[in-house]
Parts: structure tokens; C-alpha cells; sequence
């Protein structure tokens, strides 16, 4: 039986409803949501942050990702896999790449945002506004250093990739930091204080978002039971 680590009469906070309220009215299919632990984070893929970052070379980043798919090829079948495919795969498995990852549903936005306990700084849920018509299928992607990031979408080949329903914004400078912004894109920010997070944490578990629905692997399942032993 799972232990009971919530009140028999919970309060609700003011910051759940008002995530709530700008998760619907963003529900129309468009929008795709991104959740930073910190609020400052910048739209900067993790190749492009490493604490190397002034140093980085595109022909290190290539080196890194060629190793990667030698190596993960003993692990797993990836006959036909493009390098796009790849490059997501990796980008699951904590290779730092040129991806950021998105998600269509909120929620695992909401808990990416949320999910570091040892974070306390105040969290942030970005919506980004990307009809289907721009979001590609095929991409190059070690390709010319210029222009902006595109949204591509990947076949669901990787568990996590389809736990979290994922798409992913490809950058061909990962070292300059993202800020799309209107007329191109449609962008909302959600503030989660830093006093909310546990809460938020707690119902999104109820609501069945956790390191086991959004990685969907037996690691993730040793973490919310972990976790969910902790609340007790």
C-alpha cells in the first residue's frame, strides 16, 4: 500500500490553480512547454554550458556523439537510426548535445521544473506557441553555424522519449543562448517560488507525473519509491 503523505483536508496554494489556468488555455495543441529548476536558466543546450564552454570546438561535440552511437549500438537495436534519432537518444541518456527538450504536456514540464529538492531557487514553466506545420521531422545536424534553433520532432524509438511525448529544439550554436520571441514565436512564462515546489511536487504525483511515468525506466522507478518513502 503506498504510504499516505498528504493531509486528509489538503490546501490547494493560489500557485497550483494559476498553473492550471495557464496550462488550459494553452491546450489547444500548439504549444509546447519546457520546466527549468531555476528561473534563470538560459535556452542554452548542454554541449554549449559545459564549464568548458569557451573552449568548445564543433569537432570535440562530433567526436563525443560518434563515440556515443559506437558504444550504444552494443545495447540496443538501432538498424536505420538517422543521426537526428541518435542524436536524441543521446541527448536521454545525459550526453551533453546541441538538443533542448520540450514537451507537449505541461505537466512533465511542471515537474522537470519541480523534481531537484535540493534546488530552492525559484522555478519557471516555459510555453512556447509551434503549429505543426513548423515542427520538422528531418534535420541536419552538425549543420552551418548560422540562424536559429528549429523544433524537430523524433519517432518515439527511446521509452523516455515517449514518456515525455517529446520534442526537441535543435540549435546550430549551442553556445549562444535562445530567446524566441513574437512575431515568430508565441512565448508565456509560468513563476513557480521556490516555496511552492514541494507542493507541486506532491500533486503532480497524485495527478501520476514522477520519475516513473516521466523516464519510464527502473531507475525512475527506484526514485519515486525513494521519493514516496520519504513523504511518509
Amino acid at each position: 500500500m503506498p504510504f499516505a503523505f498528504w493531509p486528509a483536508a489538503p490546501v490547494v496554494s493560489q500557485a497550483w490553480l494559476d498553473f492550471l489556468d495557464f496550462a488550459s488555455v494553452r491546450a489547444d495543441g500548439t504549444w509546447l512547454f519546457r520546466g527549468h529548476g531555476d528561473a534563470a536558466f538560459d535556452l542554452i543546450p548542454a554541449i554549449g554550458r559545459q564549464p568548458s564552454a569557451a573552449a568548445y570546438r564543433l569537432a570535440d561535440e562530433k567526436t563525443l556523439f560518434e563515440d556515443f552511437v559506437r558504444e550504444a549500438r552494443r545495447y540496443f537495436d538501432a538498424d536505420g537510426f538517422t543521426k537526428l534519432e541518435w542524436l536524441a537518444v543521446a541527448q536521454h541518456h545525459g550526453l551533453p548535445t546541441r538538443l533542448l527538450d520540450w514537451s507537449a504536456n505541461p505537466m512533465v514540464a511542471a515537474w522537470l521544473a519541480t523534481e531537484d529538492e535540493s534546488n530552492s531557487t525559484d522555478a519557471e514553466i516555459v510555453a512556447l506557441r509551434v503549429p505543426f506545420v513548423r515542427r520538422l521531422r528531418t534535420a541536419q545536424v552538425f549543420g552551418p553555424a548560422g540562424g536559429a534553433p528549429v523544433l524537430v520532432e523524433v519517432p518515439p524509438r527511446a521509452a523516455r522519449i515517449t514518456a515525455q511525448q517529446g520534442c526537441f529544439s535543435l540549435h546550430p550554436d549551442p553556445r549562444l543562448a535562445w530567446r524566441p520571441s513574437p512575431p515568430v514565436y508565441d512565448v508565456a512564462a509560468f513563476p513557480v517560488p521556490a516555496s511552492e515546489k514541494v507542493d507541486f511536487r506532491r500533486l503532480l504525483h497524485i495527478f501520476g507525473y514522477d520519475p516513473q511515468r516521466i523516464h519510464g525506466d527502473m531507475d525512475a522507478l527506484g526514485k519515486t519509491l525513494a521519493w514516496r518513502y520519504r513523504q511518509r
